[in-house]
């Protein structure tokens, strides 16, 4: 059996002008185990959508998310563009 408790926030910031906006994300997981230690995960992303080229709608993602768990880190760092 897991408990996970698990917060978000998300911001965007100049959310009036398309070509800046640009939405924040902060995440935090905590997972407690009846048969071993618990696990936390935060992390934050970017998110932030733009022209390019004269293609319209690419979104771009970066991502860096930090684990937590029986006292060793593992973290991560990713950028995705669709």
């Amino acid at each position: 059996m897991k408990i996970t408790t698990a917060p978000a926030t998300k911001k965007t910031f100049f959310a009036d002008d398309p070509q800046l906006a640009t939405t924040l994300y902060l995440t935090y997981t905590h997972q407690n185990y009846w048969d071993r230690g618990s696990q936390d995960r935060y992390g934050v992303s970017m998110g932030h959508s733009f022209s390019f080229a004269g293609i319209q709608g690419i979104s771009a993602n970066l991502a860096a998310y930090r684990s937590e768990y029986q006292g060793k880190r593992d973290d991560s760092l990713s950028l995705s563009i669709s």
